[in-house]
């Protein structure tokens, strides 16, 4: 069955989710004021979050849990997430897009995101912190 596809063709998951502040050369934690969440929220960590499993783990679920018409299947994926403290995530985007402008494979990337399981939460100085986490998924299907 043609069902699902080698979804990741390219996964540019750690490689290309390279946060988007940039690092002092003393390598502190960079944290950002979010207005929405009204807190902190970190784009560089001492600890990166982790998705329970690893990277293979993730690519596994998405896979395993993405609904794809066949319309909408190449192409990239932008998408953000925040993973809180407890290693929820909290906040899930698509940087530059309206929601009113979502399409049918984005909103059903931002519906795996929500049911997805908690991660190892990042850390700044051995203290849990909130994490900024982009991403880039190219998506290449093989008949």
């Amino acid at each position: 069955m043609k069902t699902l596809i080698l979804f990741l063709g390219l996964f540019f998951l750690l490689g290309c989710a390279r946060p988007y502040t940039l690092v002092t050369e003393n390598n502190s934690c960079v944290k950002q004021y979010n207005s929405k969440l009204k807190r902190n929220i970190y784009s560089y960590v001492d600890e990166f979050p982790e998705f329970p499993g690893g990277i293979e783990a993730l690519m596994k679920y998405i896979s395993k849990n993405r609904t794809i018409d066949e319309n909408y299947i190449q192409g990239t994926l932008k998408f953000e997430i925040i993973i809180d403290v407890d290693g929820a995530i909290i906040d899930e985007k698509i940087p530059g897009k309206e929601p009113d402008a979502y399409t049918v494979s984005d909103k059903d990337l931002l519906k795996i995101l929500r049911m997805m399981p908690k991660w190892k939460p990042g850390k700044c100085k051995n203290r849990k912190v909130p994490f900024r986490y982009p991403f880039l998924i190219h998506i290449n299907i093989s008949y």
